[in-house]
């Protein structure tokens, strides 16, 4: 841009130049008989001004036809540029918005069912910050500036909070626009909600992670939770309760009655546990919990409170009984994970044996 309007004024300049010298060629031929005559020799002199003027007149009439035409296909290709993006935008599910680096939203195409805050008449011509938080503001400006500094699209993901309340999950692509919009630089943000998706594959990672039945976490994600809190080498506790003859109540009752049974341990579980324990479904019939850097008298309070609980719902529900089996294992830091369960689960053996041998012990 700058080279063209330095060659348009070159050529303005000499032009005028030009205009000057004829002139005072001329108009001294006309004043003067004597410069005249002294001139009529040296005739070819104006002709050669008067020459090189007309030939500068209409290069620069040439070179401003063309620089006109320029322009115009220029503004042609801009103006079909902008038809085709607003045609690309439109037939998008989602909203587009072309949004100016200062935060001024400039125009929004697409369906306006999805803007969920505002319409496009209310937004356009107005700023980011009229309708979200400082900090989120920012966020945005920023990912905007970035892109039209580096020309490279961007994607990103938003979680903002609507002022009547709910959160909803956004993926956010912003591509660069070559050109200026009332002389600013603008970015174009195609906004796709993708809060269904984020909670269908966060269900997906929910269900991966823990029982289907209890909502505990399963044994290979309890295990890494338990490796976890072991690995600092800080004092840990697991206790694990059995729900003994569960499988026989399952064959008596029904297996609904079995679920109900483990169900009514895990509650009790969470009901007694602190926030930060780590509950699990560990087997059929065992649930477990990780007590974080905690003693043996810890250890000891949470069994003893987990029994009591137990001993109410059997007086609530005493058909079939909750009946259960504990073993327990504590770590001052140094013990290996699976030494932990390996523990719990001997001493919780050791008990179904000495049940199986009671009734012999009484022949």
């Amino acid at each position: 841009m700058l080279k063209k309007e330095q060659q348009s004024i070159t050529l303005f300049t000499v032009f005028v130049l030009s205009g000057i010298w004829a002139g005072v060629i001329f108009f001294t031929y006309q004043e003067s008989q004597s410069v005249k005559e002294a001139f009529s020799e040296r005739r070819s002199l104006y002709y050669i001004a008067a020459t090189v003027f007309s030939a500068l007149l209409l290069s620069y009439a040439i070179y401003l036809i063309r620089s006109k035409k320029q322009a115009l296909l220029l503004a042609e290709a801009k103006e079909e540029q902008e038809q085709l993006l607003r045609l690309y935008a439109s037939k998008l599910p989602d909203p587009c918005f072309i949004i100016a680096e200062d935060g001024t939203y400039m125009d929004i195409i697409g369906p306006e069912d999805k803007l969920f805050i505002f319409t496009a008449e209310q937004a356009i011509g107005r700023n980011l910050g009229d309708f979200y938080p400082p900090r989120e503001v920012q966020e945005v400006l920023e990912v905007i500036r970035h892109t039209i500094e580096s020309g490279e699209p961007q994607v990103t993901e938003y979680t903002p909070q609507f002022p009547f309340g709910g959160t909803r999950c956004f993926e956010v692509r912003t591509s660069p626009i070559d050109r200026l919009v009332e002389e600013k630089r603008v970015a174009m943000m195609v906004v796709i909600d993708i809060t269904s998706r984020k909670q269908a594959l966060e269900h997906i990672q929910f269900m991966t992670d823990h029982d289907s039945v209890t909502g505990l976490l399963n044994r290979s994600r309890f295990e890494k939770e338990l490796l976890r809190l072991t690995a600092p080498g800080l004092p840990t506790s697991l206790i694990v309760f059995d729900i003994h003859g569960l499988r026989s109540i399952n064959n008596a009752f029904g297996y609904q009655a079995g679920n109900d049974l483990l169900l009514a341990l895990a509650h009790v579980l969470k009901q007694v546990g602190g926030k930060h324990f780590i509950l699990g479904r560990i087997g059929d019939d065992e649930l477990a919990a990780i007590l974080p850097e905690s003693d043996a008298a810890s250890l000891e309070a949470y069994r003893s409170a987990v029994l009591a609980q137990i001993e109410l719902y059997n007086q609530l529900h005493p058909e079939p009984a909750l009946s259960v089996l504990v073993g327990q294992a504590f770590s001052n830091g140094t013990t290996n994970p699976s030494l932990l369960l390996r523990t719990a689960d001997e001493a919780i053996l050791q008990q179904k044996q000495a049940l199986l041998c009671r009734p012999r012990e009484q022949d």
